[in-house]
């Protein structure tokens, strides 16, 4: 893989993780009685059912950033 297309996809990830990040945050915040666990379940059925990323090894990673700098609990189906 080149340099640029490396570059480009590092920033488009970079950009999904803030975003998600931003998403759920404000899921929780709308819905505070809702576990962190469940609301990361259910977008990342919600992101597989929409054929996110190249494969299931790329989303689970991807996944596992946003729960991290989220500071939330990693569900089993992630890990």
């Amino acid at each position: 893989m080149d340099k640029q297309r490396e570059l480009e996809e590092n920033a488009i990830r970079s950009e999904c993780i803030e975003s998600l990040c931003d998403d759920l945050t404000a899921i929780k915040a709308a819905a505070p009685t809702l576990l962190e666990v469940h609301i990361v379940e259910a977008a990342y059925r919600s992101a597989v059912n929409l054929g996110w990323a190249e494969n299931e090894r790329e989303l689970k990673w991807i996944f596992r950033r946003v729960v991290s700098c989220l500071q939330w609990p990693l569900p089993k189906e992630i890990a």
